[in-house]
């Protein structure tokens, strides 16, 4: 398709670059690369004092530091200014032009014309948020969204899905020297949101990932990546770790489970758009050995569990919990290792066992131990402790972590 316009069609020539003068001309059409972006808000701005105000609101909205746009004649031709305090008539020396603006202003405000002054008509825009902050673009499509055109938007972008909520998708493909085309159906997106919203995740979560590991919760889904990290030096490309829903579901009576583990294949297999679920990573909780079988069966040995208890039977480490809480107290209240390894002795003789600090509940365990040591002036949060925890025991002694980190390692995909 070329660049350019018609009734009811109209791209933007994607190389625009916005020029903030232009020769005085009644002219209404802007050109595919905004060239008469300066005359057409002039006369804009001349016809409808109505339309004059909802085009300033709207870039107030998306740029707050903006009070207003102007087109006036200046020395025969029209040029663009831009007032970051409320207009004055005789200090248009405080109004910037256009030209000296970043060029993200330039092309919002070739887009909003477009859409406020066309009939409904398609729209085509190429990636938004390569000249936008992801917040200013977000703005941007949300009040594209109440013009009656269809927009096709060409993006790389999570958050600009996210916000947009395409009724369809295409991905574009380069494979053997050309472009290969995807497509979804509306209704496939709407089953895609659907399945999403049932295990707790957004099509944003999951769109830019090849590969997803479905893990425990939210401190498994920051730490895991660390922990990959610190053994292989980066992330595979393409990998994700997200936390799965309600991790209760896969505990529930047989047919629950099932509906669950569909609702997670649906996921893995929507016309190769969505990332293949390659392993799922629980806590061995008190689940008995028969239970994990099942579970593991049911997930076509894509299931697997960790060694210890939960996430934080790893983390009871004396060192690391005093540098992480000494952190939130003052001087004088600072604790002292040998104080939180007495604590610690003292739990384990009460269980009276010698693998309780692998089978306790240790984040119950941690949240005793923080608001007893502290004198309740320290409350612990497991995935704001858990997390600084794991960042001390990766750079102060890794050693000590060392079976969470082959099992970690030992998820992903070779």
């Amino acid at each position: 398709i070329h660049a350019g316009c018609s009734d009811r069609f109209y791209i933007f020539k994607a190389e625009r670059l916005t020029p903030g003068t232009y020769h005085i001309a009644d002219e209404n059409i802007l050109l595919p690369n905004a060239a008469n972006l300066a005359a057409v808000l002039a006369n804009l701005f001349s016809r409808s004092s109505k339309k004059t105000a909802v085009f300033n609101a709207h870039i107030t909205s998306i740029f707050p530091s903006i009070k207003e746009i102007k087109a006036p004649n200046v020395g025969g031709h029209y040029r663009i200014r831009i007032w970051t305090t409320e207009p004055q008539d005789d200090r248009d020396d405080l109004a910037n032009f256009l030209e000296d603006s970043g060029t993200g202003i330039g092309q919002v405000l070739a887009i909003l014309y477009v859409a406020m002054t066309m009939p409904p008509s398609v729209i085509a825009i190429d990636e938004p948020n390569s000249f936008l902050h992801p917040g200013a673009a977000k703005k941007l499509l949300q009040i594209l969204k109440q013009y009656a055109h269809q927009y096709i938007i060409s993006t790389h972008s999570t958050d600009i899905i996210s916000t947009v909520e395409p009724d369809s998708l295409h991905l574009v493909r380069w494979e053997d020297g050309e472009s290969k085309v995807t497509a979804l159906s509306a209704s496939d997106v709407s089953d895609m949101r659907i399945v999403l919203n049932e295990v707790g995740v957004g099509l944003s979560d999951v769109f830019a990932a090849d590969q997803v590991i479905w893990v425990e919760g939210q401190t498994e889904q920051e730490c895991f990546p660390k922990l990959i990290r610190h053994r292989q030096g980066q992330m595979p490309l393409g990998l994700s770790f997200l936390a799965v829903h309600n991790t209760g579901d896969f505990e529930a009576k047989d047919w629950t489970a099932r509906k669950i583990w569909e609702l997670y294949d649906r996921l893995s297999s929507a016309n190769g758009i969505l990332p293949v679920a390659v392993a799922f990573s629980l806590d061995n909780e008190i689940r008995t050995e028969i239970q994990r079988d099942d579970l593991k069966k049911q997930a076509k040995g894509k299931m697997h569990f960790l060694p210890r208890r939960t996430y934080e039977n790893y983390l009871i480490h004396p060192e690391a919990i005093v540098a992480v809480l000494n952190q939130s107290l003052e001087c004088n209240d600072k604790i002292d290792v040998a104080r939180v390894e007495a604590w610690f002795l003292a739990q384990g003789s009460k269980l009276g066992d010698k693998q309780w600090g692998v089978e306790c509940d240790a984040a119950k365990l941690l949240g005793q131990l923080f608001g007893e040591i502290s004198d309740a002036k320290v409350e612990y949060r497991k995935t704001q402790h858990s997390i600084a925890i794991t960042d001390w025991l990766l750079k102060n002694d890794p050693d000590s972590i060392r079976e969470l980190i082959e099992y970690v390692v030992s998820l992903v995909p070779k």
